[in-house]
This record gives structure tokens, C-alpha cells and sequence, in this order.
């Protein structure tokens, strides 16, 4: 089966993540409108509305605008808020704030007043436009009632009333533009315009995520129409036949009213604006027109980001140097249990969710694991690599959350969340050792002295010493003859590294003996020659044989054993002339070594070149910490110095610790136990 390029699938997969990571925004689920006229009790309205569940029943508000318009005759009497016998002056009209049982107090949106004057009569109008929203508590369904215990019975059969009511999910919060249109004794089809500047936008989220909403009023019956871009929520036209007739109002008023709410997304670069109209047929000498803005904002999408320790010390703080043994992911995890992001940790342990995915308010699972998935599926099975074992996670560089199960539990804020912390320690773990961070740095000696490298806990070292007319020219860490493995880049030029007296003899050390220890020899071609040289952790050789290297099909390599003493103690690899291009598909150039169930010391390569100049790689190290994995020992008393299973001298083993059984040995253990 053909399989899709690598560039393909990366983009599928991101297209994947872009689909699933759309983040939700304020969103309009439900509205509703009332309206009143006249004197009493009647000539307000009565506001009975349903919250509805919307699709995330979360972050709702209730918006509750207004639009009253009062006619006072005598001018002193009939006011929305204040006592009878108030003496208008400039601002200082008292607004009404509506009241809902249960929600709590409510948040300014948007509001506007106006008060006619009149030089020659005693009867005035005004008008009051108003928008303020309320926080609906997750969960919450059923009937509310909309009051305003503030504002005075109207009095005047000319007087009238309209409610618009919305419902909006996701919203992390509103608030007033501080901005917007008004019109006064207007003749024209503009009944308003405004503008604003955007305002600032939450952490990790877009201009496209932000919903403005428009108040626009008008003292007169008739519809209201928004400028192109905006969406009408509710329109509200409510007429009045009761009039009054006095020389001083202009011929439309006293009528009825117009409201409107409406709403539109922001846009990159896009600062709103709009412009209320009314139909040209309508357009006779009108009181009053106002349009003001305000917004509801998107909850933030901060970043996630924390280390995984391989901890040594326990639980009691989470720390240690950073891992990623060998391949790990954070994967996080929402509360439909869907993966939401998967974290690839880095070789140093750290890990980042980027913003854009994880939502303010909402509660998430980071979970620990060697598996990853596709976002928007079911989350993948929480586990470790073999040979790893949680010690416990924190939020904290003290403490722990008390689980030690690969788990941390968080509720997202409106910022960047750091110090995630999960420990964990191996149990004859193999890790391997990543140069690529050190790719193009001279002198390998001094760049493992310098740095911690090394394989658990166990530090490598690395030291060179040419004999004869051997020269180290090339001393690098690089991945120059296959892309990707970052290796110790070594070699000579100018023909001074000839024969094995005028070697280049490499050592890597190791602090604590490591098991199962491999690695891969890259670009040996052109007359290049090799020794190889293994000691274990009592510092013996360790014969090489087919058990420990692999040559690939068609390679150019071919192993002389030991014969004699013409190659030492270890056979040598030689190469002919031909030379081999970096990066060769058939990797007819490399050697890749295995010592499985050995605790190695030291490697010792001994290299030189028939050729006037050459180099080579080491690359691809992997094994077990020693300290992790030590050899076990069974022997109780009287023991050799050698005397465990692991040895290749069968004359020390404890045979007075073995208990014959029918096809099977049972063996005591240190601890008086036996084991089968």
C-alpha cells in the first residue's frame, strides 16, 4: 500500500488540529422581546424568560436592554427614577438598573438619556436607552423574572416601554465601549452613527472572537435598520395612538418608540462602527436617536507548559534532571474525555501546550504517557515506557498532589499556566542520548565535560589520544553522514593517520556501569579502519563476536577476527576503497554494536586510515542505567566475588543456595525468600 508523503500527513494532522481546536466564542443562544404603553402598572412591561442550555451550558450572561420614553406634563412630574417636582439639569436623569432574582447584581453595558426642551410650553419627553448583563451560574435553567424595582409607575397614556432579552454562551465577561452616536431634532434617514476602537482581546485568542453589541433607540415608531455587517438580535417598533398635542413638540411625538439590539464579530484590524437608519418614508423631524456600542469577550486560551523529572529522591518534592524516556507525550485530556492536545516532551523533559487550545473556566487531565492520539478522538491509554515508574506529579516545586498517578488535574485562568511537574524513575529503563542540541560544536571532550550527558545517571566522558603521527583534525558533534543521527564527528586529513602505531584512540566512559549498551558507526569507507573494544564493570574485555554487531545488505565492511595477535585482543573492521556518500539509503557504511545483558565500563575505538584523510561518526547511544538495573546477587554467605547468576564462571556460582526441584531449580533469595 502506498503510503501519503511525510509533508502530507503533517498537514492532515494539522488540518485535524485546527478543526477540533476551534475554541468557542461568545455565541447568541436565545432572545426575547417585550413591550408596554401607558399609565400604571400596565405600561410596564412584564418580563418572564426562559434560560435556555445553549450547546455548552457554560459562560452564559443575560443581556437585559431598555428603551422607555416618558412625557411629562407638567415637565417637573412623571420622571423614570427621580421623586415629582425634580427640576431637570443637564445629566443628572437617574437611571434604572433592571433586577433578576437569583443572579446577583448586573454589569453596564451601554446607556444613553435625553430631555426635551421647550421654550414656550410646560410639557417636556425623554427617553432612556439602557443595556446591562447578568452572570448565569452553569447549570442554571428555567423561568426568571426581569424587574425594575427602581422605576417609577408611568403616568402619561403617551408613555412607553420596550425589553430585549438575550442569552450568550462562552463569554468571559462585557463591558461598555464607552462610545457611540446620538441625534437630536433629526430629519434625515440617519438616525445615528457610532464608532469604537477594539478593545484589548484575552490571552491566545483572535479580533475574529470578539461580539459587539449595539443598543440603538429611537423616539419614534418606526423600524430601525443596521449598517451592513451587523445582525439584528431583536427589533423592537412599539406604537402609541394616545397623543397630546402640544405646540411645542415636534408633529411626530408624542408617538410610540423604536429599539433595537443587534450584534456582529469583530475582524483583524477592525475597529466597529455602524449606522442606524429608519425607512426615508418615516423620515420627519424626530426627538431623539442613539446608537451605543459595548462588547462580550471570549474566555483566554493561555499555554500549558511544566518538566518531567526523572526523579531518584521519592515523592516528597518533584525533581531531578529532566526526561523524556525515550518518548513521551502530556497529552490533555477534557471532560468528555476526548484529547483536546498531545505535548510531545522534549529530551530535556520540557513540554508546552500552546495557546489556542485549553479554555478559561474549563477543567482539564494532563496526563503522562508514551501513547498520543488524534485530537478530537477518545484520549489514548495512560502508560510508560517499560521500565518506568511514576514517583508522583506537583503544581509546585514542593509537595506533591498526593496520587503518584501520572495525572495532574487543573482548571484553566485567564494566563499562561508554567510549573507543571511530573516524576518519574527507571526501573531498567533504556534511554538514549540526544547531541542534537550540540550540533556543530567543536571539541567532544570538552562539550561532555561541560554539559550533563549521559545515559540516567550515568555521566559519559569522552576522551581522544592519538599515537604516533596520528592527528584528530575533525572533532565535532554533528550528523553530517546521516541526517539526523547526531553523533561525535571524528577523523584526520594530510595522510598522518596511516596505520594502527598512528591511531586515534576514542573513550566513552561511563560514571555508572550501563546494560545493554548500543550504538552505530557511520561512514566507515575508504580504506577506514576500526578496533572496537568493550570492558564491563570489572573492567574485562569483552570479546567481540557476531553477537555484538550488525553489518547491513551490500555493505563494504568486512570483520577480521582475532588471529593470533595480529589485531590485539578484538578484531578490526576494514573497509575498501570505494567510498560511500553520506546519508546512503542502504547504510552500507554502518555498523550498528548491541551488548545485551552486559554492564558496560568503557568503549574504547581505536581508528586509522590507509587513506590520506577521513572521518567517522558515533552515533545512536542507548542503554540502562547500571544504578537503576544493578546485577543481581543471590548468594547469602560465604560468597565469591563474582558469585551471581549473571557470571560466566560457573565454578563461583552457590550451588548450597539451590533447591533441586522436578524440571525446575528454586533459588533463596538475599532476602530468605525463594524464587522458582
Amino acid at each position: 500500500m502506498k503510503q501519503a508523503p511525510p509533508f502530507i500527513l503533517a498537514l492532515l494532522l494539522l488540518c485535524n488540529a485546527i478543526t477540533y481546536a476551534q475554541l468557542p466564542k461568545p455565541t447568541l443562544i436565545s432572545s426575547q422581546k417585550y413591550s408596554a404603553t401607558g399609565a400604571g402598572t400596565s405600561g410596564i412591561p412584564t418580563v418572564t424568560y426562559t434560560i435556555p442550555n445553549g450547546t455548552t451550558n457554560k459562560n452564559r450572561v443575560l443581556v437585559v436592554s431598555y428603551n422607555i420614553e416618558r412625557f411629562h406634563n407638567p415637565a417637573n412630574s412623571n420622571w423614570f427614577a427621580n421623586l415629582d417636582g425634580y427640576v431637570y439639569n443637564s445629566g443628572t436623569i437617574v437611571f434604572v438598573d433592571p433586577n433578576v432574582a437569583g443572579l446577583g447584581s448586573s454589569t453596564h453595558l451601554a446607556g444613553h438619556s435625553f430631555y426635551s426642551y421647550s421654550p414656550t410650553d410646560s410639557a417636556r419627553l425623554s427617553m432612556m436607552t439602557r443595556a446591562r448583563y447578568f452572570s448565569i451560574p452553569d447549570g442554571v435553567t428555567g423561568n426568571l423574572t426581569v424587574t425594575f424595582p427602581g422605576l417609577n409607575t408611568p403616568k402619561s397614556a403617551s408613555d412607553e416601554m420596550s425589553v430585549i432579552v438575550a442569552t450568550f454562551e462562552n463569554v468571559k465577561s462585557g463591558n461598555s465601549l464607552n462610545t457611540g452616536g446620538s441625534n437630536v431634532n433629526f430629519s434625515g434617514t440617519t438616525v445615528a452613527t457610532a464608532s469604537a476602537t477594539q478593545p484589548a482581546i484575552p490571552l491566545g485568542r483572535t479580533s475574529e472572537d470578539l461580539l459587539y453589541l449595539v443598543t440603538g433607540a429611537m423616539s419614534q415608531q418606526s423600524a430601525l435598520t443596521l449598517s451592513s455587517g451587523w445582525t439584528s438580535i431583536q427589533s423592537n417598533v412599539v406604537t402609541n395612538s394616545a397623543t397630546a398635542t402640544y405646540s411645542s413638540l415636534y408633529p411626530n411625538e408624542p408617538d410610540g418608540i423604536s429599539h433595537i439590539l443587534g450584534r456582529r464579530y469583530g475582524a483583524s484590524g477592525y475597529d466597529p462602527g455602524i449606522t442606524l437608519t429608519r425607512p426615508s418614508g418615516s423620515a420627519v423631524q424626530t426627538s431623539f436617536g442613539a446608537a451605543k456600542f459595548s462588547a462580550l469577550y471570549p474566555l483566554a486560551s493561555p499555554s500549558v507548559s511544566g518538566t518531567v523529572f526523572r526523579d531518584t529522591d521519592g515523592s516528597t518534592n518533584i525533581n531531578g534532571s529532566g526526561t523524556h524516556a525515550g518518548g513521551l507525550y502530556v497529552n490533555v485530556i477534557d471532560a468528555d474525555n476526548k484529547l483536546v492536545y498531545s505535548a510531545a516532551v522534549n529530551s530535556d523533559g520540557t513540554f508546552t501546550i500552546p495557546n489556542g487550545y485549553v479554555v478559561e473556566t474549563y477543567h482539564y487531565k494532563f496526563e503522562l504517557s508514551k501513547n498520543t492520539g488524534t485530537i478530537g478522538a477518545a484520549a489514548p491509554a495512560k502508560a510508560l515506557p517499560t521500565g518506568w515508574e511514576t514517583v508522583g506529579e506537583s503544581t509546585s516545586p514542593s509537595g506533591n498532589d498526593g496520587t503518584a498517578n501520572g495525572t495532574i488535574n487543573v482548571t484553566i485562568g485567564s494566563s499562561d499556566r508554567t510549573g507543571l511537574r511530573f516524576g518519574i524513575n527507571s526501573f531498567c529503563a533504556v534511554e538514549s542520548v540526544y547531541l542534537s542540541s550540540f550540533n556543530g560544536q567543536s571539541n567532544t571532550t570538552n562539550i561532555f565535560a561541560n554539559n550533563v550527558i549521559g545515559i540516567g545517571s550515568s555521566r559519559i566522558s569522552v576522551t581522544h589520544t592519538t599515537y604516533g603521527n596520528g592527528n584528530l583534525s575533525t572533532n565535532r558533534i554533528s550528523d553530517t553522514h546521516y541526517a539526523g543521527e547526531y553523533g561525535l564527528n571524528l577523523g584526520h586529513s594530510s595522510g598522518n593517520t596511516t596505520t594502527f602505531s598512528d591511531r586515534i584512540e576514542t573513550q566513552l566512559a561511563f560514571s555508572n556501569p550501563v546494560k545493554d549498551f548500543r550504538f552505530t558507526i557511520n561512514d566507515l569507507d575508504a580504506y577506514d579502519r576500526i578496533r572496537v573494544l568493550a570492558y564491563d564493570q570489572n573492567n574485562t574485555l569483552i570479546p567481540i563476536s557476531s553477537y555484538n554487531y550488525s553489518l547491513y545488505a551490500n555493505t563494504v565492511i568486512t570483520y577480521y577476527a582475532p588471529s593470533g595477535t595480529t589485531y590485539g585482543d578484538t578484531g578490526e573492521f576494514q573497509t575498501p576503497g570505494s567510498d560511500i556518500s553520506s546519508n546512503d539509503p542502504g547504510r552500507r557504511a554502518a555498523i550498528d554494536f548491541t551488548f545485551p545483558n552486559v554492564y558496560i565500563s568503557r568503549i574504547v575505538l581505536q581508528y586509522y586510515d590507509t587513506n590520506t584523510s577521513g572521518t567517522y561518526t558515533i552515533a545512536k547511544f542507548s542503554g540502562v542505567d547500571g544504578a537503576t538495573c544493578p546485577p543481581v546477587n543471590y548468594c547469602v554467605s560465604g560468597c565469591n566475588g563474582n558469585a551471581f547468576l549473571h557470571t560466566s564462571d560457573l565454578n563461583t556460582l552457590e550451588y548450597d543456595n539451590f533447591i533441586s526441584g522436578f524440571h525446575s531449580s528454586i533459588i533463596k533469595k538475599t532476602d530468605n525468600a525463594f524464587m522458582i
